[in-house]
């Protein structure tokens, strides 16, 4: 079975590559982006089956070329802003035939613009395509501009860690292993046309996941800074993993703690 993942060099798209060619050494795993994340990569660049193509999406020759060369039965596209890219995608999918396109929306968010034609071509032309949305991700590698890789990095140098709204703010955190098991089932039993929300249904405030971190790493709370700035706010749309639950039995392994602590032993193998 050949695999597109588009967008498999950042943070989640990386994780789900790692994932998919340890479980399915068979396959051979083509990771599609416009540039190459070299610390993301690393895990993997080596391992017979995978490999790097360098290109846009947006490009629809390039699309069409590169599904006539490598004639893929499963395409994963990370990349959901991107609407004429996705529809590129689709198109090739349509014409080439597949036996699952899946589309990933990021974020607590509804699903965007490629979410949204996924689901309205799958009516239009019989695909076989799902969609999941997810809550925020965490583990090793993530963006250093999110709270948690944020909050290690900064107590492991003991610096001051700012939240805003007095650390009020609330969001569902989710371990990144988690999320690339709940893809890996939709993928491949998902039902056509289905859009799955991937969450851990524990929804915690930003002072609570930060004071868990300094807990585990034996730091003081003192290092937090609590600000009053409410322009950042955001509303958290709830988010139902019943579906998922119900018709494929998953449901999170990790709970914040552990999965923190995987985390954080990762962060102090880096370098601060």
């Amino acid at each position: 079975m050949k695999v597109i993942i588009t967008g498999g060099s950042g943070f989640a798209g990386s994780h789900l590559i790692q994932y998919m060619v340890g479980k399915y050494p068979g396959n051979d795993t083509v990771n599609l982006d416009i540039s190459a994340n070299a610390d993301n990569l690393k895990p993997f660049e080596d391992i017979p089956g995978y490999r790097f193509v360098k290109g846009d999406i947006g490009d629809k020759d390039f699309v069409l070329n590169l599904f006539a060369e490598e004639k893929p039965g499963i395409v994963i596209n990370f990349v959901p802003y991107n609407e004429a890219g996705v529809k590129n995608l689709l198109d090739a999918c349509r014409l080439f035939g597949i036996r699952h396109y899946h589309q990933v929306s990021e974020g607590e968010a509804p699903a965007q613009a490629g979410s949204t034609l996924a689901a309205s071509i799958q009516a239009a032309y019989g695909l076989p395509v799902t969609v999941s949305r997810c809550c925020n991700l965490y583990g090793p590698c993530s963006r250093e501009d999110s709270l948690i890789p944020m909050a290690i990095a900064r107590a492991l140098s003991g610096e001051r860690i700012y939240l805003e709204n007095m650390g009020e703010n609330v969001r569902d955190w989710l371990y990144v292993a988690d999320y690339c098991r709940a893809i890996d089932l939709i993928v491949n039993e998902g039902k056509d046309g289905g859009t799955y929300d991937i969450c851990s249904n524990s929804l915690q405030k930003d002072s609570h996941v930060v004071r868990t971190i300094l807990k585990i790493l034996g730091r003081p709370e003192t290092l937090i800074c609590y600000g009053n700035d409410r322009g950042k706010d955001r509303e958290w749309p709830a988010a139902d993993t019943a579906k998922i639950t119900e018709e494929m039995g998953w449901v999170p392994s990790y709970d914040l703690d552990t999965g923190l602590r995987k985390t954080i032993r990762w962060h102090m193998t880096q370098q601060y």
